[in-house]
């Protein structure tokens, strides 16, 4: 009995490797392959505006409210995210300079990325 429930916890200890493996393979890529545009909001309607984005493990939804061409409120509606939930304080930078050319939140920079490009997304489609 022991030793079938030895066998059991390194089957699991194995697959956790192998899936953690694959996950991460190329996540620093996707990441660094993330380019933010900056938006004219002269050309936006006043409106909400959805948008999402992801890279491996970090998924982002966002809803953009525009009003008088300026970005007036960002909701966050989803962040699956590993360890970046510090990077959902960039809402408020990117309402205040009305940029996405904002800094990215000290270690949750891939999550900063990934917001950023989601609410870029949002208003370009």
């Amino acid at each position: 009995m022991i030793k079938k429930i030895g066998i059991l916890l390194l089957v699991l200890v194995i697959g956790f490797f192998i899936y953690s493996a694959v996950i991460f393979t190329g996540m620093d890529e996707k990441i660094d392959a993330i380019k933010i545009s900056n938006i004219d909001l002269t050309g936006i309607e006043d409106g909400l505006y959805n948008g999402k984005a992801e890279a491996g493990l970090i998924t982002v939804e966002v809803e953009v409210e525009v009003r008088d061409n300026k970005i007036n409120d960002i909701k966050l509606i989803k962040h699956d995210n590993w360890r970046g939930g510090p990077a959902e304080s960039i809402l408020s930078n990117v309402i205040e300079k009305q940029s996405l050319e904002v800094d990215t939140i000290s270690n949750a920079t891939a999550s900063s990325k990934v917001i950023l490009k989601a609410i870029e997304n949002s208003l370009v489609n």
